[in-house]
């Protein structure tokens, strides 16, 4: 983490005041997938496009590549080696018709508070 932190405050060095949080987060995120957990990532306008491009990252890896890891380090079949490991994040922008449904029935101030309800365990993020 130190030497991607480094990068990316000489990339963006209007960064430096957050870089305690940035660490903070990276090691929160760290232990959730150490774990086995889940992250939901949630947000309105362009930053439910961030959700959604940031869930893709982690769960395919667009940037940094992961390599599948199987039990006892077997090799995939043939068909399946483009296969990449990924970590388990849901954006909760996706979900449309539950998200428009619920709001239009129940309550639009808890659209979100339903997926996190149905779907959240003790753990996730």
């Amino acid at each position: 983490m130190k030497k991607h932190l480094k990068e990316l405050l000489q990339r963006r060095p209007e960064l430096a005041a957050c870089a305690t949080d940035i660490q903070a987060v990276n090691a929160i995120l760290a232990a959730c997938f150490r774990r086995g957990g889940r992250v939901y990532l949630c947000g309105n306008g362009g930053s439910a496009a961030d959700c959604e491009h940031w869930a893709g990252e982690l769960l395919n890896g667009f940037y940094s590549k992961r390599p599948v890891r199987r039990p006892g380090g077997k090799n995939l079949p043939p068909e399946l080696r483009g296969l990449q490991g990924g970590l388990p994040a849901i954006p909760l922008t996706g979900f449309l018709s539950l998200r428009t449904a619920f709001a239009n029935d129940v309550d639009p101030a808890l659209e979100y508070a339903q997926l996190v309800w149905a779907l959240g365990r003790p753990g996730d993020v």
